[in-house]
């Protein structure tokens, strides 16, 4: 793979984004094998080292093919090989956080069920804990937090159900509240700023009930304390939601959210958990392909958005917006590299600087690949 370089300059921006292969030896030993049809990726210090490590999900078509596969980091952004977990279940996606108490990043896998891989402390796992979820096809979101206040981690996932199923962790029993349209994705913050983490969920296929028809939207429901939720707000979009992402974009301490679909919409949070919708970016011809990362990429100070999109015909393609710091972005940079999904924005080799991570689906073989960010504030 070549080297990617966009530098511009200007009134809201000072620092170019430059992205490199995570290596100075070859510009292929940025790319890790990483399984048989990966699905997702995250990060986390699995091994708390101090360093995001990455962990990829697998939907295997081989049968004994593991379905998690693990890459501790060696601190200068290069990864070790690969470590494998679990059976040939076929998963839909994966996250990283702490579940267990014990203060060590554990593993979330979206398979038939919901399936925590407890972290030794190592970056080890020789343990699970399962639960079932209502539907007989795996989640397709969670999100974990702690939503009814005891201090434990519980689940909210999504499903082809059209609904949110929620496991709260002192209860053995499911509970769940029906959506418009399919979940595709879900993230826990707190938009209201009364302590409690509330759900913002995207959604497809909305009901044809709905009035007006819409391909997609935006549900926010807010958490009352307990884990139990008000009547969800609906924002309708005109496409299907692939990813949702929260982040102060405007810097004025309210969580934000943008959504991602055939455009790029920016939810500004008025302070009370309403948002004020507008178009960040019209894709036009590009089209996304799931997952977004919020991180200050050309070190202005100013969230800018890293987006997996395509042109057409294209099998994937990477998009930078960078971010003003008031809610505004300016235009998409497109990178050119593409079959790329899920991306992660990481500081892998502790330069201060975030790195972006993402899935690579190639005709030649699948894994996870490492940019390194060598942008001059």
């Amino acid at each position: 793979m070549p080297d990617v370089a966009v530098a511009h300059g200007g009134e809201h921006g000072h620092g170019r984004v430059r992205l490199v292969p995570s290596t100075s030896h070859d510009l292929g030993s940025n790319f890790y094998p990483a399984g048989e049809g990966p699905v997702a990726m995250a990060a986390g210090d699995l091994d708390r080292d101090g360093h995001p490590d990455l962990v990829v999900a697998n939907d295997p078509h081989t049968p004994g093919e593991s379905a998690v596969h693990v890459l501790l980091n060696h601190g200068d952004g290069t990864f070790a090989g690969v470590t494998s977990y679990g059976d040939s279940s076929r998963a839909s996606g994966i996250i990283v956080t702490e579940c267990t108490g014990d203060d060590a990043p554990d593993v979330v896998l979206m398979d038939r069920h919901l399936t925590v891989m407890v972290n030794q402390g190592d970056g080890t796992f020789d343990r699970n804990r399962t639960y079932p979820v209502a539907s007989t096809y795996p989640p397709l979101a969670v999100a974990v937090a702690d939503l009814d206040g005891d201090g434990r981690a519980d689940f909210a996932t999504v499903d082809n159900l059209d609904a949110v199923e929620l496991k709260l962790s002192q209860s053995d029993s499911l509970s769940s509240r029906n959506l418009a349209g399919t979940g595709t994705s879900i993230v826990a913050t707190d938009v209201d700023g009364d302590g409690h983490p509330d759900l913002a969920i995207g959604l497809k296929n909305l009901s044809p009930a709905h009035d007006p028809v819409t391909e997609g939207a935006v549900n926010v429901l807010r958490n009352q304390g307990d884990g139990t939720f008000e009547d969800a707000v609906l924002y309708p979009l005109g496409s299907a939601v692939r990813a949702i992402v929260s982040a102060d974009f405007d810097a004025d301490g309210h969580p934000d959210l943008t959504a991602l679909g055939r455009d790029v919409r920016l939810f500004r949070n008025q302070g009370d958990g309403t948002f004020d919708v507008s178009t960040i970016v019209s894709l036009g011809q590009l089209s996304a392909y799931g997952g977004t990362a919020a991180a200050d990429l050309d070190g202005d100070g100013h969230l800018d958005l890293a987006i997996p999109g395509s042109v057409e015909g294209a099998s994937g393609g990477l998009l930078v917006l960078r971010g003003h710091g008031d809610g505004t972005f300016a235009a998409a940079e497109d990178y050119g590299i593409g079959g790329i999904g899920g991306l992660i924005a990481e500081d892998f080799d502790a330069d201060g600087r975030p790195h972006l991570a993402f899935l690579d689906w190639n005709v030649y073989a699948w894994g996870a690949r490492v940019l390194i960010n060598t942008c001059l504030p």
